[in-house]
C-alpha cells in the first residue's frame, strides 16, 4: 500500500510540471515495462530455486544461484538497454508528439535504459535473495523507505524548488535505486557472511591430555598395590629350605597355616608357614 502510494505520487509530481512531461513519462513507463518484464520472470524464478534450496538445507548452492543470477541479469539487463537507447528513434515515431514531447521521451528513454541494470540487481537481491531466504521484513522496510525518504522528497525538490525538466526530476528518482542497490548488496554480503559463520563445520582442535583429572586415581592405584603387597609380606610368609634335590622342606618349629588363595595357588602345601 505505501509502495503503491508513492508510485502515484511520483505521477502526481510528473503531472504537476506539465502535459507534455506527464506523456512522455508513461511512453517512457511503457517500454521500461516491456525491457523490464524478462528480469522479472528470471527474478521470480531465482526466488523459487532459492527457496528450495535453503528448504532442502543446501544453503551453499542458494548462494550460488543467486550470485548467477545477478550476473546473468545485469549483463542481459546492459544489452536490453543498449538495445532501447538505439531504438529510441523508432519508439518516439510511434507517437505524434510535440517537439519537447518528443525531447523528453528522448532523455527519459537515455536514463531509464543507463539505469535498468541497477532496478534489475535491486530486483535479482530482493525478491531472489532476501525474500525467498525469509529476510522480509528488511525488504518491506527498505522498499518503504527508500521511496519515501529518498524518491519522493528527491522528486517534489527537483519540480517544486529547482523548477527541472521532467527527464532531470527522473533522474533525481534514480537516486532510490542506486540507494537500494548499495544497501541490498551489503544486506546480501552480511548475510552470506553470517551463513558462512554459522552453517560452517565444526572445527576440531587438537585437545591437551588433561592430567590433573588422571593423577589422583593414578596414586590412588599405587597404593592400594602398597597395601596388599605389604599386607601379603606381613602377615603369610613363605619360609622354606631347599634340599640338594630341590624339593622344599617345611622349616622347623613352624606351625601349619592356610594362606590366601592366591599364594595357595603359587606354593605347595608344605611351604605353608606362619613365623
Amino acid at each position: 500500500l505505501f509502495w503503491s502510494f508513492g508510485i502515484t505520487t511520483y505521477y502526481a509530481i510528473y503531472a504537476h510540471i506539465g502535459t507534455d512531461s506527464i506523456a512522455a513519462v508513461n511512453i517512457n513507463a511503457t517500454i521500461e515495462e516491456l525491457g523490464f518484464v524478462v528480469f522479472m520472470g528470471l527474478g521470480n524464478a531465482c526466488a523459487v530455486m532459492v527457496g528450495n534450496r535453503i528448504g532442502a538445507g543446501r544453503k551453499d548452492e542458494a548462494y550460488e544461484i543467486v550470485r548467477r543470477v545477478i550476473i546473468l541479469g545485469v549483463a542481459f539487463a546492459v544489452v536490453v538497454g543498449v538495445i532501447i537507447i538505439l531504438l529510441r528513434g523508432v519508439v518516439i515515431g510511434l507517437y505524434d508528439l510535440s517537439p519537447s514531447g518528443e525531447n523528453n521521451v528522448r532523455w527519459l528513454m537515455l536514463i531509464m535504459a543507463s539505469t535498468l541494470w541497477i532496478r534489475m540487481f535491486n530486483f535479482s537481491t530482493f525478491i531472489g535473495a532476501l525474500r525467498a531466504g525469509g529476510d522480509t521484513r528488511f525488504a518491506l522496510l527498505m522498499e518503504i523507505c527508500s521511496i519515501w525518504l529518498i524518491g519522493v522528497p528527491a522528486a517534489y525538490v527537483g519540480a517544486f524548488v529547482f523548477h527541472l525538466p521532467v527527464y532531470l526530476v527522473y533522474l533525481m528518482v534514480m537516486l532510490e535505486e542506486l540507494a537500494k542497490a548499495f544497501v541490498s548488496g551489503w544486506r546480501f554480503r552480511y548475510i552470506c557472511i553470517l551463513m558462512a559463520v554459522y552453517f560452517a563445520p565444526p572445527r576440531i582442535l587438537p585437545t591437551k591430555p588433561n592430567t590433573e583429572n588422571i593423577m589422583p586415581y593414578f596414586f590412588f592405584i599405587i597404593f592400594v598395590t602398597f597395601l596388599i603387597a605389604s599386607g601379603d609380606s606381613s602377615v603369610f610368609a613363605c619360609a622354606e629350605t631347599h634340599s640338594p634335590t630341590g624339593s622344599p622342606e617345611p622349616v622347623e618349629g613352624a606351625t601349619r597355616t592356610v594362606p590366601s588363595r592366591r599364594i595357595r595357588r603359587a606354593l605347595p602345601e608344605s611351604a605353608w608357614v606362619q613365623t
